[in-house]
């Protein structure tokens, strides 16, 4: 499989998972359905450390030695900026790691997710607006 095909086939399953706990946090019942939500959450952290790990060691490295000036500029920009999403995801996937600090702070949890879900999706949007067209090449 290509980087380009792992790249788009990770896009979708973050977009499934991210998918999947809204359902979860739209629920009349959300507040009590901790443990399931803690499970989606797994597996949106898992997804997007998998993705995050390719970005950086495979697509954008190679982004940047492209043959056009533009696609490196915008390689490198989307790189920068991929560093604060780093960091954010760490800082709430840490802050979230257990059912317990989920049913206690709930309503936190819920903003402090739809935040970070935003986030994830407006990334992934940019991207493939920006970088979809080079990958097709």
């Amino acid at each position: 499989m290509t980087t380009h095909h792992a790249y788009r086939r990770q896009h979708g399953e973050i977009q499934a998972a991210i998918g999947a706990l809204t359902t979860l946090l739209r629920a009349q019942d959300a507040a009590s359905r901790t443990f399931d939500i803690r499970v989606a959450l797994n597996d949106l952290s898992s997804k997007v450390s998998d993705h995050l790990i390719l970005e950086d060691r495979v697509l954008y490295p190679k982004l940047r030695e492209h043959r056009d000036e533009r696609v490196r500029a915008a390689a490198a920009e989307l790189q920068d900026e991929l560093n604060g999403l780093h960091t954010v995801c760490d800082h709430y996937f840490k802050a979230w790691s257990n059912v317990t600090s989920i049913a206690a702070r709930f309503p936190t949890f819920r903003a402090e997710t739809r935040a970070v879900l935003a986030r994830l999706e407006e990334r992934m949007k940019r991207e493939d607006e920006t970088l979809g067209p080079v990958l097709e090449q």
